[in-house]
């Protein structure tokens, strides 16, 4: 199993009330979502993972590039996790 960007859902509103950007599942059992959004009258890129059963959490970041980072770092996680 591996992590597919998923397509159907960019440009839609997100569970922050942003805009999805980028969303991966992880077959059925886990999902990662990028979406800007506007928290606290800022500008910023929330980032929502999920895995199955078990947890959700959402962490906010000044720019694309840290959510981008975080999101690699928690995919490596979540796979190592999930055998």
């Amino acid at each position: 199993m591996y992590w597919q960007e998923q397509k159907n859902n960019i440009g839609n509103k997100g569970v922050e009330n942003g805009t999805i950007i980028l969303e991966k599942f992880y077959g059925d059992r886990a999902k990662i979502t990028i979406e800007e959004a506007i928290i606290s009258n800022k500008k910023c890129f929330a980032l929502t993972y999920g895995v199955s059963g078990l947890i959700v959490d959402t962490g906010y970041f000044s720019s694309l590039d840290d959510a981008k980072a975080a999101s690699c770092v928690i995919e490596n996680l979540v796979s190592a996790f999930i055998v």
